[in-house]
């Protein structure tokens, strides 16, 4: 079994990395997405980190394909790590994973920046 990824790791992979509420499990938000045992729609509650194209999306609900052996209930608030998938009327995105609330790592955390700023920090350290 493959060991699970720290969130520091997560969120060095993730360009959309957002807190949100899992709605309602095998749905979609758009009609292009295929619905599957992996597919569900979450409320984004913040978004954390993310391009500047996807920040005006927060307190709207969206689909996540979540990864293989990613597993989450209805009603459940987590931090989700994803990279976008397809985008329209509504935005689908691809979790890498996702963590409890009470695990955002530190380089994370904090107003002082917007989520653009946070991925544009991040990448710039990363190079």
């Amino acid at each position: 079994m493959p060991t699970q990824r720290t969130p520091d790791e997560l969120s060095q992979q993730a360009q959309f990395t957002f807190r949100g509420t899992v709605e309602q499990l095998q749905a979609a938000t758009m009609a292009e997405v295929p619905v599957t045992s992996r597919t569900a729609i979450v409320r984004i509650d913040e978004i954390i980190q993310a391009p500047p194209a996807m920040t005006p999306f927060v307190g709207q609900s969206i689909t996540v394909q979540l990864a293989p052996r990613e597993r989450v209930k209805e009603g459940q608030q987590a931090v989700f790590y994803t990279n976008g998938w397809l985008t329209g009327k509504g935005l689908a995105v691809q979790s890498i994973g996702h963590r409890p609330i009470t695990e955002v790592p530190r380089s994370l955390a904090g107003p002082t920046a917007t989520p653009a700023q946070q991925l544009e920090s991040r990448d710039l350290q990363n190079r």
